[in-house]
């Protein structure tokens, strides 16, 4: 799924230097969906920030949004406070919720993207300037991203600039504040991710875009809704998907999933999808919601047909969901499914492909030892599960009482 990952990029880059931001949110949570590990989140999303950002400052800079007057008391501070803060050492838990916070506050931006209040602007109060660009900063450097998302709508409400020259101040504090902190990460040490070269590629490219429609009046504000809603399903949803896949067929996946469906069922509200890449003919007797070439998703209501999704509903599912797609659809369709499930559920998820777009809260990998050779998926997957159960053809090898559901995770204990 790497050119999905790709594209996603892109997209992100796209929006975010359409109004002056680096996209620093945006590659965290993208980071975080597609399973690059934690040691490189950070000196990615600055990497990509300090050129996506410069790119976007350049185009407005020339636009002639600029004013060193409204910046530089931000970038006083700011610069410093990013450069240690990027030195901090933060717990995986700390760094989770700083980075939700700024997550969400990232997507409502985009929702609401307020305009501009007034043609006027006022001085910027300096001791209030470079408080905030002290507090801005600091936080920036510890996640990995330049600030702007924060920035440029207090500089909009607070009446100290318009749009457009938001939008270019933005644009350099993100671009000064991500270098300050990539400066602090190269000097204690740091390995940049294999991959970097091409995402960056792909970020210049994308930056490129935005930034020339940002400056010149036009806006993209049906994708920035739906990179707003992308964002914050995914990031509410992964920590609450439990994913089984298997080596291959008949490796007892739904077995597992109808045991840990019935041991949390009765305290938790789960929810049940059953995804495949075969389309068969037999689709049963269930509501249909999709039914496409690509796609096709139906809710089942019947716990008593013997399929898979039926089992998953008679194992105490409050829902449970069938669905057939290829890989290229497969986002389609999950998302299609996360609009339709109930606040706050957990989900088990019979899917190997769906791994490769999601980081869960747990993932389940079967396996049919002595079934023959693997094939590069199943081995890649087996390398990125969170346990390797086996499967006999009759009994599995896993104490189901290992899995936990903690602060509305799946966990192993």
């Amino acid at each position: 799924m790497e050119y999905l990952l790709l594209v996603s990029l892109f997209v992100i880059a796209f929006l975010y230097s359409s109004v002056g931001h680096g996209g620093g949110t945006g590659y965290l949570a993208l980071l975080a969906l597609f399973g690059v590990a934690p040691l490189f989140m950070k000196s990615t999303a600055l990497t990509l920030n300090v050129f996506v950002s410069a790119i976007a400052f350049f185009a407005y800079y020339k636009a002639g949004y600029f004013r060193w007057k409204l910046i530089l008391p931000f970038l006083v501070t700011s610069i410093p406070f990013s450069y240690f803060g990027a030195l901090v050492p933060v717990s995986s838990s700390v760094y989770k919720i700083i980075l939700g916070i700024f997550l969400l506050l990232a997507t409502a931006r985009m929702v609401l993207n307020p305009k501009a209040f007034s043609e006027e602007s006022k001085t910027v109060p300096f001791i209030l300037a470079i408080t905030i660009g002290a507090i801005l900063g600091f936080f920036s450097g510890m996640i990995g991203i330049g600030g702007g998302i924060i920035l440029s709508p207090l500089l909009i409400q607070m009446h100290w600039a318009n749009v457009k020259e938001s939008a270019t101040a933005s644009a350099l504090f993100i671009f000064l504040n991500s270098l300050s902190g990539l400066f602090a990460l190269v000097n204690k040490g740091f390995s940049m991710e294999p991959r970097i070269i091409a995402w960056i590629a792909v970020g210049i490219v994308g930056g490129i875009a935005g930034s020339y429609i940002g400056s010149s009046r036009l806006k993209p504000r049906q994708l920035k809704y739906l990179l707003a809603s992308v964002l914050f399903l995914a990031i509410e949803i992964a920590p609450r998907l439990l994913i089984i896949a298997g080596t291959g067929r008949n490796t007892g996946k739904t077995t597992l999933a109808c045991q840990i469906i019935g041991k949390f069922s009765a305290n938790h509200s789960i929810v049940a999808v059953k995804i495949t890449p075969h389309f068969h003919a037999d689709r049963g007797n269930g509501v249909v919601i999709i039914d496409k070439p690509s796609i096709y998703i139906a809710e089942e209501l019947n716990p008593a047909t013997g399929k898979d999704s039926s089992l998953m509903l008679k194992a105490g599912a409050v829902q449970s969901w069938f669905v057939m797609t290829t890989d290229e659809y497969l986002p389609e369709a999950f998302s299609e499914i996360l609009t339709r499930i109930p606040a706050n559920s957990m989900v088990v998820c019979e899917s190997g492909g769906l791994r490769h777009l999601i980081r869960p809260g747990l993932f389940l990998m079967m396996q049919l030892p002595g079934n023959g050779a693997l094939k590069p998926d199943s081995a890649k997957l087996l390398s990125l599960a969170d346990r390797v159960v086996n499967f006999d053809g009759h009994e599995i090898d896993f104490d189901i009482h290992l899995i936990e559901i903690s602060d509305k995770q799946w966990k192993l204990k």
